[in-house]
């Protein structure tokens, strides 16, 4: 049905019917390891179209090559923004992108919306949107840092709420009513082992903020230590 350069991460919208995917790297890169042999990163976002009744039927409705690589998760904005539909992917190079439709455009473009700092030492990996859709998250795991961006008032020019400290920071979730929001550190992947002295920060685990009315974040004491787990 598809093959591209690694596809690594996927999210759908229920409104539109459309799903998204990025792609990472290939196989062969992820197997060997980052800056082992030749390198074959990803920097494709594809659009499927699954209006019909059934998966088999559905088929790319677009494809975006975006002018950055190592893709790390695509998320879709389940309401309009301002009009648009929007779908937002990180890239572990470049911080965070835009893939978007004004109306009454039917094909998607795509804007860099949120670089990352400048200095060494910074990558996007993990974006997440607000239940509410007026704030997005996100996780730079060699910055060790949570950057919150408003994009109620404009999702293709996000405003910078907060950089919360997180060390090692992932994959961050809301719970079920939006209120908090827990992340997971210690990503045991290529990026760790290729860039961290042991490949396992302090304090490996889960840890949790609650979530204030304008998005921002306030830490908590919640912690679950990964390493005092069975099997660790």
């Amino acid at each position: 049905m598809y093959e591209g350069s690694g596809l690594f991460s996927v999210d759908y919208n229920r409104r539109l019917g459309m799903m998204i995917h990025a792609d990472l790297m290939t196989q062969r890169t992820y197997k060997c390891g980052v800056g082992r042999g030749p390198l074959e990163f990803g920097n494709e976002v594809v659009l499927w179209d699954f209006s019909m009744k059934s998966p088999e039927q559905s088929s790319v409705f677009q494809r975006l090559r975006l002018p950055t690589a190592i893709l790390t998760s695509p998320h879709a904005v389940q309401r309009r923004i301002k009009g648009m539909d929007v779908f937002y992917v990180s890239s572990l190079l470049s911080g965070v992108w835009a893939v978007y439709r004004k109306p009454p455009e039917t094909q998607f473009s795509f804007k860099h919306v949120y670089p990352l700092p400048s200095e060494e030492g910074h990558g996007s990996s993990h974006v997440r949107i607000a239940p509410d859709g007026k704030t997005i998250y996100d996780t730079d795991a060699l910055g060790d840092t949570i950057h919150v961006l408003r994009i109620a008032d404009d999702p293709l020019n996000p405003v910078l709420l907060q950089e919360v400290p997180a060390p090692n920071i992932h994959v961050v979730k809301f719970s079920s009513d939006g209120k908090r929001l827990y992340g997971s550190n210690g990503i045991a992947s290529i990026s760790d082992f290729q860039f961290r002295n042991p490949p396992f920060g302090v304090n490996y685990g889960i840890r949790a903020w609650d979530v204030r009315k304008d998005g921002t974040l306030a830490p908590t004491s919640f912690f679950v230590d990964a390493l005092d787990e069975p099997g660790a």
